[in-house]
């Protein structure tokens, strides 16, 4: 399986069709199985791969919250329980959207455009007046800053990295 969220829809759609998933990597890729019970031999790897799925998906923060509220790494076994694979899938979800939502604000304090608090105080640190970036600077800073925001895990940090190469690259 390539695409980047096509193993997190396997495991969605096993759990949707049976009440226990096994996983294992093969040959021809990621093999994800919904069985009354277990068929075929060793070698599943189902708490690995839809770690790895939900990383792809949700990120580590939001992976790593699913993780520990149902306990997929600690000694799952060979299969998991569909209802705990939908529920984990649900929880990564909700903590990708609550971490959404928390860095929308963070989002706008570093807008050029918007003259947010976090992003005048960072020209500040790097000698620029930002009163002097033209309108289009700022749409320019800001589509930059945009490719910044659309990955799954982000530290503030990061932002304020990016802000200052950009003010001192010159971008404006």
């Amino acid at each position: 399986m390539t695409d980047r969220y096509a193993l997190l829809e396997a495991f969605k759609q096993a759990a949707r069709e049976s009440p226990r998933i096994w996983a294992r990597r093969g040959d021809g890729g990621d093999v994800v199985v919904g069985a009354e019970r277990r068929e075929g031999g060793g070698g599943d790897q189902t708490a690995a791969l839809l770690i790895e799925a939900l990383r792809q998906a949700y990120g580590v923060a939001a992976t790593a919250i699913a993780q520990r509220e149902f306990k997929l790494d600690e000694d799952a076994g060979p299969a998991l329980e569909s209802r705990r694979v939908l529920q984990a899938i649900t929880c990564a979800a909700a903590a990708r959207a609550l971490d959404e939502g928390r860095l929308y604000g963070v989002r706008m304090s570093y807008s050029a455009t918007l003259g947010g608090c976090e992003f005048v105080a960072e020209c500040r640190r790097c000698g620029v007046d930002p009163a002097t970036l033209s309108p289009d600077c700022c749409l320019a800073i800001d589509a930059e800053m945009a490719r910044l925001w659309c990955g799954t895990d982000l530290a503030v940090e990061d932002a304020a990295a990016l802000l200052c190469s950009l003010l001192r690259r010159g971008t404006h």
